[in-house]
């Protein structure tokens, strides 16, 4: 083969240069046939990549996430001294119990100051029995309506009654006196009323509400199940007769104490988990430290029958508290700035319920 080759390359020039040419000619047509190709290929993948393009393109673009505009209400606006006078004024008063000579004057001052906030004002009446002297009460609460004609409806509510007893008392011989609810009575009241100075002049764009002021919360003899009477009684007669049930309830109780402890509520929890979610968001939001996110506890409260009527309802209640029923419960004992913080709290919930968040 080897002498072959040589022979062939010893021919004469013409052939020589024939051979070139032909070779020259060859090479030519393959590296042409070679750009072609690659053309071809490259246009290949140019289409590949505008079909990817295209295909993406015609996919439904995602939802746009709006920048934040800040919220829409002004929590400063919640004032903690003008929520306490107001409170000192109600508890000072001190004629809230069962039988008491002056509670219709009592009943009057909390009317006069739903009136001025509210657009409707009513007395709910009925009555109670105690079962251990078996004498009966009149007993009122006190229901306020804004936007009374609004189809979608919140409920915040708390009791304005004071307990007959002061039967936790360390002092045994003031066990059978009445108590004056500074905390445990009065402070739920000033929160509500303050959030309403509030709504007055930032009112809700789409919610009505119902204020209900709760007689008899505080009724009950110890170790009995007779507590919250008033909220038994708007759960299974007042409330039935509704035009609207109301989406969702809040129950505030005892806010007022100067180291403020609210706790998760079981049955609340239970019941509205969203709502109770969103109330502990926004306390995270503003570091509002009594909220604390400690194991749940179960409460009975006034909360209890509006849940079994079927209105979702968180409680909000410091069940930490010392003076709970004695004759300590009194407005030293009650802080400001509690209160201030537990109604920034509930605004922001209500405005954030007002935009749709639930």
């Amino acid at each position: 083969m080897k002498m072959f080759a040589r022979r062939f390359w010893e021919c004469n020039g013409v052939e020589k240069n024939m051979i070139k040419s032909s070779f020259a000619i060859i090479l030519l047509v393959l590296i042409s046939a070679s750009a072609l190709y690659c053309n071809h290929s490259g246009e290949s993948n140019q289409t590949a990549t505008r079909s990817q393009m295209e295909r993406k393109t015609d996919q439904a673009p995602p939802t746009p996430v709006p920048e934040n505009p800040g919220p829409r209400y002004n929590l400063s606006a919640i004032q903690s001294e003008r929520a306490y006078q107001w409170l000192k004024e109600i508890a000072l008063f001190d004629q809230r119990w069962y039988g008491s000579p002056r509670r219709d004057q009592a009943i009057a001052k909390l009317k006069k100051s739903l009136s001025e906030l509210c657009d409707s004002v009513v007395l709910d009446p009925f009555e109670a029995t105690d079962r251990e002297s078996k004498k009966t009460y009149k007993l009122n609460n006190i229901v306020a309506k804004i936007n009374p004609d609004r189809p979608n409806r919140l409920l915040v509510g708390s009791h304005w009654d004071t307990r007959l007893w002061s039967d936790k008392d360390p002092n045994p011989k003031l066990r059978d006196k009445p108590i004056m609810g500074a905390n445990d009575g009065t402070s739920g009241l000033a929160v509500i009323v303050e959030i309403l100075k509030v709504l007055k002049e930032k009112p809700l764009a789409l919610y009505g509400l119902d204020i209900v002021f709760f007689d008899g919360e505080d009724f009950g003899r110890a170790n009995s199940r007779d507590f919250s009477r008033g909220a038994k009684h708007y759960a299974e007669h007042t409330l039935l007769n509704e035009a609207h049930k109301p989406k969702y309830g809040l129950v505030i109780d005892m806010v007022g104490d100067t180291d403020l402890n609210i706790q998760p509520e079981h049955q609340s929890k239970q019941a509205a988990p969203d709502l109770m979610q969103l109330i502990w968001n926004a306390a995270a939001g503003q570091s509002a430290a009594g909220f604390r996110s400690d194991a749940p506890l179960s409460i009975i409260d006034d909360h209890v029958p509006l849940i079994e009527a079927g209105v979702p309802t968180v409680l909000l209640l410091d069940f930490d508290y010392p003076y709970w029923h004695t004759q300590a419960d009194t407005v030293d004992k009650v802080s400001p700035h509690s209160l201030e913080e537990t109604g920034k709290v509930i605004l922001q919930v209500l405005y954030q319920l007002d935009g749709g968040a639930l």
